[in-house]
Formats: structure tokens, C-alpha cells, sequence
């Protein structure tokens, strides 16, 4: 592991593991690896049964228990240890559920505008994504993520985002449901936790969300990316980001 001087002595880098949103890959990150790898060892997961590289060799995750025990064995196979984790969208989502799984192992945790974590969804985002559903493929999926952005986003990351997908999943994978975690779960989890909010994002009531995270998670600090919308986040004033981040997890 690469060590890092600090007041005259070299220590090892903490380890920070990146979990990207549902129908995207590690390579969402590109705005973000380079300012965390100037203090940590950098980890990107992509989802199985999702797009990306990774790739089955068992059984299929069909259930949360199954999801967590993935986790486990990556950071058992690293040989991570304790990590700093960072999820956005359905990524952050697993990851509050993996602090509530395996407490000793995360150190800090960061939400990027995390999906059912402490409301649903706003049923204007679920109209809109409905085609997505009825006809599935790039045209649907660009003519949504252009409302959600307002048109801002990328036009190479947009087509990235949009491409058919190419997964090695076998018959039968699924994607686990996200269900949201009781109050009392919230309360339970003691890691310091940061919740960034997409400033233009139409997933969900940011005000909403800020209360609620304020109210039942027990040290937590809750700030807005005001450029950023749901799907842009990690990449849309990545700066500011970066910024947040890495004072975050100093």
C-alpha cells in the first residue's frame, strides 16, 4: 500500500471505495479519483449484474444479504480493511445499507444525492422515467437524462451513459430492490456521515431529504451542490465536489 509523509512520518494511505448508481459504471468517477487519490488509496466497484466489467463466477445477488456479502468479499479479496465509502444514486443507497451492516469497517460515509435513503421519489421523476420502462433503450434514456439535467449535461458523457448496455450477468440476476431503511435503522447508524444534494436535481424534495437525514441520523452534515442535478453530480461542478470530499474525509 503507498504511504504518504505526515509531520515527518510515513503513514499508509486510507482506502476509499467509489459505488456508482444504478445503470452506470466505475468510469462515472473520472471528475473525482484524482483529487481522493492525493490522500487515499481509491477503489471502484462496477455493480454486478449491471454494466461495467465485473463479472459472476457463483451465485446471483438476488437480495440485500446477498448485495452486502458481495461487499464483504471485495474488501476481503483487497484486503481494504477499514474504507472510507462514497456511494451516489443507488450507490449511495448500498452504501448506508453496508455502514449499517458492517459498522467497523467504514470510517466515513458520503452520499451523493442518494436514492430512497430517506424519501421516495418525486412523482414527476417517476413520470418522466416511465418510457424507460414501456421502451427501454438509448433513445428513451437520453430524452430523460436531457430533463433531468435541464439540458446541461455533457453531450460524450450523455452518449456513454446512454449506449447499450453489455453485461456478463447470467439468467435470472436482478436488481435488488431499494428499500427504504426505517427511522429506527437511520438512528442506528453511528459513522460520521456527509449527504451532498444535487441543487438542481428532480429525483427528490432536497429540503425533505436534508430534514429528515438531520433529524434521525445521529452525526451527519447535510450541504447542497447548487450546479449539480441527480444524474450529474459526481461530474457537473466537480470542483466543488472534490472540494467537499476531501475536507469530508481529511
Amino acid at each position: 500500500m503507498r504511504e504518504e509523509q505526515c509531520n515527518g512520518k510515513r503513514r499508509a494511505r486510507r482506502n476509499a471505495l467509489l459505488l456508482s448508481g444504478y445503470g452506470t459504471t466505475s468510469a462515472i468517477w473520472y471528475a473525482n479519483v484524482g483529487a481522493l487519490a492525493e490522500h487515499h488509496r481509491v477503489y471502484a466497484l462496477d455493480r454486478l449484474g449491471d454494466r461495467g466489467l465485473s463479472v459472476y463466477d457463483g451465485q446471483p445477488i438476488t437480495d440485500r444479504a446477498g448485495l452486502m456479502s458481495y461487499l464483504d468479499g471485495c474488501l476481503d479479496g483487497l484486503g481494504a480493511g477499514r474504507i472510507d465509502l462514497c456511494g451516489h444514486s443507488y450507490g449511495g443507497w448500498t452504501a448506508l445499507r453496508y455502514a449499517q451492516h458492517a459498522p467497523d469497517r467504514v470510517r466515513r460515509l458520503v452520499l451523493l444525492d442518494p436514492t430512497q435513503c430517506f424519501t421516495g421519489l418525486r412523482w414527476d421523476y417517476l413520470l418522466h422515467a416511465l418510457p424507460m420502462l414501456v421502451r427501454p433503450g438509448p433513445a428513451s434514456r437520453r430524452r430523460f437524462l436531457r430533463w433531468e439535467s435541464g439540458g446541461t449535461i455533457d453531450p460524450d458523457v450523455l452518449e456513454f451513459l446512454c449506449a447499450p448496455a453489455t453485461t456478463s450477468s447470467p439468467p435470472g440476476a436482478r436488481f435488488v430492490f431499494s428499500k427504504q431503511p426505517t427511522e429506527t435503522e437511520l438512528r442506528a447508524v453511528r459513522t460520521p456521515t456527509l449527504v451532498l444534494l444535487a441543487g438542481r436535481g428532480r429525483q427528490h424534495h432536497n429540503d425533505r431529504v436534508a430534514a429528515i437525514a438531520k433529524q434521525r441520523l445521529p452525526d451527519v452534515e447535510v450541504r447542497e451542490l447548487p450546479v449539480a442535478s441527480h444524474h450529474t453530480i459526481p461530474f457537473e461542478g466537480a470542483d466543488d465536489l472534490n472540494r467537499e470530499l476531501t475536507t469530508f474525509l481529511a
